[in-house]
């Protein structure tokens, strides 16, 4: 299809028409209770492919075979201790977090390098939440040294992870008996780390599990407390991952983009044929998510402490919250404070992002030069225009521009789109089967409530009634092998005939030689790592989210 501008078309009646059809094909309704946009009915044309329906029976035929040799071994019996929860991968990939689980140094490299690295800020010099019970004295007392918690953030060397919103949704019982937690967790990375006595580890030092001001707060001084804590702070981790980082601003935050893009732009528009690339299957993988995952006795209703309903709440929260303007990823980075590479000199996500997105970023810039000649291509580019104000009114995404008023604007623009469906799904997606996988790292809610005294949780044993039993170990696993057992796609391959014009094909190269240097820095940072982040590399990123 040769691509042209709505001003340039020499036949604006077909133009028109493919785009009026498509307005019908892609009909949309807004949910009641949560305000999310999404699609009426997958059009056919968004099925999934026979290819990815081959691929994806394959990764679950693993999980398959793996479920019997379990049945026939252990008759369903629960594990008694944390060991023994790696027995259930004889046949699996084996989840790097079943032998290191207890460490703090991984706990604290989770928010760097694991499936949620959107959760961690700097401390700023205003002082910790209000509810967050750690004094001058307990952080001298965790340090080793005389110091205050103003003294610390002064330096940048505090940082938090704060869950204390979940409380809204972390009634208790949950529904089935199960629990949610919204814990508050500090770390402190710089000089006076127990970790390595250097720079660059993030060290987890107070952990309140509770966000009620006068709540317990634990540190790495309280044995098997410390551990319990550790685990109902990940529990608060995984619902926000699970929830917000990815169902909700990666998954159905691109829906409502793919769809008013149909609605407005014609199948011909430059814009459109680079973005079809980055949307393949995505709006597929929605339609199974409703029927699999968010509907009633699905994935997130079996797995989940808060209600069906509840958990929606939570994702509409997410989607309502996400401002594009203020996500971009190099302002993310720096209004969270994680910028600074003398005290986190290692943030694998950061690092990598960088990378990948500028290579995205002069792809998107040379490909849409072919075509947009002058300033004023862009203003007066009417399906571009439409675009922009159906994703925020039709849409309802916050943060976009009334209109797009120079090369520069839709440059960023595409790239942040083409980033969130391609890199930025594939960081919180796939690190989930080392970390996720592992159930006792991230279990997705506790089978007992965060205790309000002490003395409950004195023995390995104790932790045991906080884990799932055997029944939901399998279904945690078998969702994060759905997730994780396939990649569909590579970044910069695009199928024959995506692009017509010769000068696209050129620039596509360029890209893929690009993504090929960077892979091959990716690859020698991770000789220097502590551990390997392979999920930036640019061979293991889809183009679009599609799993």
């Amino acid at each position: 299809m040769n691509p042209a501008l709505p001003q340039h078309d020499l036949e604006p009646g077909k133009r028109a028409y493919r785009i009026a059809e498509a307005t019908r094909a892609y009909h949309y309704v807004v949910q009641q209770q949560t305000e999310i946009v999404l699609l009426e009915h997958l059009p056919k044309a968004e099925e999934f492919s026979y290819t990815y329906r081959a691929k994806q029976l394959w990764a679950l035929s693993k999980y398959l075979a793996n479920w019997v040799v379990l049945e026939l071994k252990y008759r369903r019996k629960t594990p008694e201790t944390l060991a023994g929860y790696g027995r259930y991968y004889p046949l699996l990939r084996k989840p790097a977090t079943r032998t290191t689980v207890t460490l703090d140094s991984v706990f604290g490299h989770q928010r760097l390098a694991g499936p949620n690295p959107m959760s961690l800020r700097r401390v700023g010099v205003d002082g910790l939440p209000e509810h967050f019970g750690v004094t001058d004295a307990l952080l001298s007392q965790v340090l080793g040294r005389a110091t205050t918690v103003h003294a610390e953030a002064s330096e940048g060397h505090l940082f938090i992870c704060d869950y204390s919103y979940l409380k809204a949704w972390a009634a208790e019982p949950g529904q089935h008996g199960r629990y949610n937690s919204a814990a508050t967790i500090l770390f402190h990375a710089g000089p006076g780390s127990h970790l390595n006595r250097g720079w660059g580890e993030l060290e987890p030092i107070a952990i309140q599990v509770r966000p009620e001001p006068g709540s317990l707060v634990y540190t790495p001084g309280d044995g098997v407390e410390w551990l319990m804590a550790k685990a109902f702070a990940q529990i608060s981790e995984t619902t926000q991952h699970e929830l917000c980082s990815h169902l909700a601003c990666t998954h159905l935050m691109l829906e409502p983009i793919i769809m008013t893009m149909h609605r407005n732009m014609a199948p011909n528009h430059p814009v459109f044929l680079l973005l079809a690339q980055h949307f393949e299957s995505t709006l597929a993988i929605n339609d199974l998510g409703r029927a699999t995952l968010v509907n009633p006795s699905g994935f997130l209703d079996q797995m989940m402490a808060p209600t069906l309903d509840d958990t929606m709440s939570i994702v509409s929260n997410a989607i309502g919250t996400f401002e594009f303007d203020k996500r971009r990823l190099r302002r993310d980075i720096a209004d969270r404070g994680l910028d600074d590479t003398d005290v986190l000199p290692s943030f694998p996500y950061r690092d990598d992002g960088f990378l990948v997105l500028d290579a995205i970023e002069t792809m998107v810039r040379d490909y849409l030069g072919l075509y947009y000649l002058r300033a004023e291509d862009v203003t007066e580019d009417a399906e571009l225009q439409r675009w922009v104000v159906a994703m925020s009114v039709e849409g309802k995404l916050k943060g976009l521009p009334d209109r797009i008023d120079g090369f520069d604007a839709l440059v960023a623009l595409v790239s942040q789109i083409i980033w969130i469906a391609g890199p930025q799904h594939a960081a919180v997606n796939y690190p989930q089967w080392n970390y996720v996988a592992f159930v006792p790292n991230m279990p997705f809610a506790g089978y007992a409530p965060a205790p309000t005294e002490r003395g409950r949780f004195t023995r390995e044993g104790d932790l045991m009634a906080i884990y799932p039993k055997d029944e939901k170990t399998k279904t945690q696993i078998l969702l994060m092998q759905a997730l994780t057992g396939l990649q569909y796609t590579r970044l910069g391959h695009y199928p024959k005939g995506a692009f017509a014009d010769p000068r696209a094909q050129d620039v596509m190269g360029a890209f893929r030689a690009r993504l090929a240097e960077v892979e091959t820095e990716i690859d020698g940072r991770n000789l220097e790592r502590r551990l390997e982040y392979p999920f930036l590399k640019p061979s293991r990123i889809p183009n679009s989210t599609n799993t």
